[in-house]
């Protein structure tokens, strides 16, 4: 890869349109490796489906999108994952009824493991990709916090482990980018202060980019390097945290006066 000024990701342009209704309108995006940015707006302002025409999972109307180095505009969510870019989900997915350590390895074999032949005569070259994936997988989960649950059910942890294994499966998919739906949903305080500090060492320790929609405001505020601001599927606006803050439109449109003024 590049330098870190090279751009890992460039969405120039972007349209979507759902019959006759304007979903985004211009949406652009430059993303750096290992930057850490926020997108924001109100509810119904185009975020999510921001997110899906960046993964592929909508085809833009209009617009373009390189990710390190390609074009992937037209891209299928299955050849977006491959090609570097992992995402969370706001309701949480995962398998339900597997343990933590079977979920976090999925991740991995996604983009690992043995041929087909070597799987089913669980050859010597097998049995040495399954010990390798299951040392990789104990090791993510201890860097997200959840190593105590490894036999554990996934369907009996809290809400704050859930998104922690959930993050933790992306992970194993050793994205370039980062996509986090809405990750404190949902999360108490104690959680959320939790997940902040997860996500900052996730971001410094795997030097990898991600790109956040998150409706909790001291949340953002705190973590992201730079955040965007999307209204009636439309950026008003871009910044650090603090110009965001203090940008009038950004108050009137979604902050509130007293957000907005806060320090």
């Amino acid at each position: 890869m590049g330098s870190q000024n090279t751009p890992l990701l460039e969405a120039t342009d972007l349209q979507k349109r759902f019959g006759g209704i304007q979903a985004v309108t211009d949406y652009s995006l430059t993303l750096t490796p290992g930057e850490l940015v926020g997108l924001i707006g109100p509810n119904g302002a185009g975020k999510t489906t921001v997110f899906n025409l960046l993964t592929g999972v909508l085809p833009p109307t209009d617009g373009s999108i390189v990710f390190d180095g390609k074009d992937i505009t037209r891209c299928k969510a299955t050849n977006t994952a491959r090609s570097g870019m992992a995402r969370t989900f706001q309701n949480i997915r995962i398998f339900q009824s597997m343990t933590v350590l079977d979920n976090i390895k999925v991740g991995f074999h996604n983009g690992a493991g043995c041929g087909f032949w070597q799987t089913l005569l669980h050859t010597p070259a097998f049995r040495q990709s399954e010990r390798e994936i299951e040392e990789q997988a104990v090791k993510l989960a201890g860097i997200l916090g959840i190593e105590q649950h490894l036999r554990t059910i996934a369907s009996t942890l809290s809400y704050g482990d859930l998104r922690r294994l959930e993050i933790a499966r992306a992970l194993a998919l050793r994205p370039k980018l980062l996509l986090l739906d809405e990750p404190a949903a949902g999360m108490n305080p104690q959680e959320t202060q939790d997940l902040m500090q997860v996500i900052r060492h996730v971001n410094r320790e795997f030097e990898l980019a991600i790109l956040l929609v998150e409706h909790d405001m001291p949340f953002v505020m705190n973590l992201c390097q730079r955040l965007q601001v999307l209204n009636y599927g439309q950026l008003l606006t871009e910044g650090t945290p603090e110009e965001v803050q203090n940008n009038p439109d950004v108050i009137k449109a979604y902050l509130g006066s007293e957000t907005g003024s806060r320090k």
